[in-house]
């Protein structure tokens, strides 16, 4: 393990190396986090860093791998004197202010960094370099990374996934970018059609009269969009005296049920189903707050519980 990460380590040298050139700037590393399999770097959002950015830079890192270059390293008394013989130097002043010495690491033509680990005698040593993942936190870019063995099993893993997708979508290695973007405009263009049926579906839904002058606005409906449902949901809650129940029923064994009322209404919309599990012996896995309640429902049991919610507020006086 101690091994793994030094080759690790080393590897992340060369590669923020890489990306310093490209970026033409120097970048601060937060920290490095070592795993088992894979690592992962921190590097403060200082910059603009795409991933097309980050695969050059990786491509780099294996061919200075394949040429073997050399780590070099050296012994400063300060940071300033480190400085002053490397100008090019990379360093977290943060971090040295209380060392004795400062130890710098050079990859021999292309990067020099102050750092006191243990790194590896030679770039051929991590054998192959492999960033798996890109992730923005609040301030850093995290860039996960495999180095060695582990990148070389992961690398023929990811040519499986490759094939399978390929398989999927009806692809082949040299168009699967191609047969992506369609898949996706497709997609996209289904959405906009979907979401316009919903909006109109909800539209013409006829809100019945109730007691004490509240609309009830309550409808089956068969595989919309939840999104635009959620929406009509919300600017129903703005009109008055308004209870809405709504189930969408989809083409697995679930329906999602929104129950809500507007805040004039007084019904607590916890406590309707919680009187309604006492009824009829019926699964209903949500929550909510008092005037608003989302759940999934079986949809066996979605015209029990839409009946039942109706029975159940109709004894009430809201």
């Amino acid at each position: 393990m101690i091994m793994d990460n030094m080759v690790a380590h080393t590897a992340e040298h060369a590669f923020i190396g890489s990306l310093q050139k490209r970026l033409n700037t120097t970048l601060e590393v937060s920290k490095v986090e070592h795993r088992e399999t894979y690592h992962t770097a921190f590097i403060k959002q200082t910059i603009i860093l795409d991933f097309e950015t980050i695969i050059a830079a990786e491509m780099e890192v294996n061919k200075l791998i394949i040429e073997g270059r050399r780590i070099n390293r050296f012994v400063f008394n300060t940071l300033k004197e480190a400085r002053e013989k490397l100008p090019d130097l990379r360093a977290n002043e943060n971090r040295l202010i209380d060392a004795k010495e400062i130890t710098v690491v050079e990859i021999e033509n292309h990067d020099i960094a102050a750092c006191s680990m243990e790194h590896a005698e030679n770039l051929s040593e991590c054998l192959f370099f492999l960033v798996i993942n890109m992730t923005k936190s609040a301030n850093n870019y995290e860039i996960k990374f495999m180095v060695g063995l582990h990148a070389m099993n992961e690398a023929v893993k990811l040519t499986k996934k490759i094939h399978f997708i390929c398989t999927k979508i009806g692809a082949n290695y040299n168009t699967i970018e191609e047969t992506t973007s369609k898949i996706n405009n497709q997609q996209l263009t289904l959405s906009r059609i979907l979401r316009n049926i919903t909006i109109r579906s909800l539209e013409e839904i006829e809100a019945k009269e109730t007691g004490d002058n509240v609309k009830l606005v309550s409808k089956q409906l068969y595989n919309l969009d939840f999104k635009e449902i959620q929406k009509f949901v919300n600017s129903k809650l703005l009109e008055k005296r308004t209870i809405i129940i709504l189930v969408n029923n989809t083409d697995s064994d679930f329906a999602n049920l929104v129950f809500a009322r507007s805040n004039d209404v007084r019904i607590n919309c916890i406590d309707v189903i919680n009187e309604l599990k006492k009824i009829i012996s019926v699964e209903i896995m949500g929550g909510g707050k008092t005037n608003f309640y989302v759940a999934n429902i079986k949809k066996l049991t979605s015209n029990d519980i839409l009946d039942g919610i109706i029975k159940i507020i109709s004894t009430m006086s809201p």
